[in-house]
């Protein structure tokens, strides 16, 4: 049985783009995830990608160089684009019904960890509020860095997401 982890936006952006604040802890985690290729899939939904191309963007990343890393992306063997499912959202709001702080996401937020909760995935992120408002409901929401980049300590995440990846595969993964 495969085990699926969930990359949001603010993930995707630091692995694709050298310059930003978490690119070294997302590669770090990134190239982890790959060593455990035959079983991990790495679920990208399809708003990331719009998210991330913007964002990218604006960074002044050029569209070749955009798309580039995109296709490589696209083409390991063990990374899925996960096309939105409407119906995914009316299962999520029925679960979600009690939970205002789930509620206050952006929309993209939301789609995303609808997604995530759907596949039952562990979900990547380097977004602390995406994270304070899905950890409720869906634990298996990590902030994978130590960087303190909005005065508000929340720390890193990363030994709880090998630790939880390790349980979920069912033996030690060696890094």
């Amino acid at each position: 049985m495969k085990h699926f982890v969930l990359e949001d936006s603010s993930f995707v952006i630091a692995v694709m783009d050298p310059g930003d604040v978490f690119h070294r802890d997302a590669v770090f985690i990134f190239k982890k995830i790959l060593e455990c290729k035959d079983r991990v899939i790495v679920l990208i939904p399809s708003v990331v990608f719009f998210e991330s191309i913007v964002t990218l963007i604006r960074k002044g990343i050029s569209h070749s160089e955009i798309e580039d890393k995109f296709w490589k992306l696209l083409h390991l063997s063990n990374v899925i684009n996960v096309p939105i499912i409407e119906t995914m959202a009316f299962k999520l709001c029925k679960r979600l019904s009690g939970n205002s702080d789930f509620l206050q996401m952006k929309t993209s937020d939301f789609v995303i960890a609808n997604v995530g909760m759907e596949f039952d995935a562990q979900i990547l992120t380097f977004d602390k509020g995406m994270r304070k408002r899905v950890f409720p409901t869906h634990n298996e929401i990590y902030y994978c860095s130590s960087l303190d980049t909005d005065g508000e300590s929340f720390g890193d995440e990363t030994s709880r997401f090998i630790s939880d990846m390790e349980i979920a595969l069912g033996e030690d993964i060696p890094f």
